[in-house]
């Protein structure tokens, strides 16, 4: 075959919901600087930042943020069983003894 019509898909442009992930994540940081003692589980995040973001967008940028090790989550389940993964600020001595007290009591 002639490379002249050798057709080659053109390298994928970034993602729009890149840039979403991009603009929650210093957003929720914010929101974790002013909560630094708070201990929030996922869809409670997903929830109170559900106007300037989609839910997935939130989740993904606090995916991303656990990964910098900027926030620390810690999966939890209450006492009827139901599994929620929680999130904190890292560095504010939030401890996982602490993390699993807050969602059993």
């Amino acid at each position: 075959m002639d490379d002249e019509y050798r057709w080659e898909p053109e390298a994928p442009e970034e993602k729009a919901e890149d840039e979403y992930v991009e603009r929650a994540k210093p957003a929720l940081m914010k929101f974790f600087d002013e909560n630094k003692d708070t201990v929030f589980y996922l869809k409670q995040l997903q929830v109170l930042f559900e106007k300037p973001f989609f839910h997935w967008v939130t989740a993904r940028a606090l995916y991303a943020l656990d990964d910098d090790g900027l926030v620390g989550s810690e999966p939890a389940e209450s006492a009827s069983g139901t599994r929620v993964s929680l999130y904190f600020r890292r560095g504010h001595g939030i401890t996982v003894v602490k993390l699993r007290g807050y969602w059993k009591s």
